[in-house]
């Protein structure tokens, strides 16, 4: 996994919601709300779509 870090910006309070989704605290749905504030997105790939 590669992100980008840009001085000064909160990336990464989304990946502090992940723990929330494994023991279904929050729904996998929940994801998309906890990026878009920080500009956190997630691009498919060839590779990632086949491990799916």
């Amino acid at each position: 996994m590669t992100i980008p870090v840009t001085p000064g910006v909160e990336r990464f309070a989304d990946l502090r919601h992940l723990p929330r989704v494994r023991p279904g605290e929050a729904a996998p749905e929940s994801l998309p709300e906890a990026r878009d504030p920080h500009d956190s997105h997630f691009l498919s790939s060839r590779a990632g779509d086949a491990r799916r």
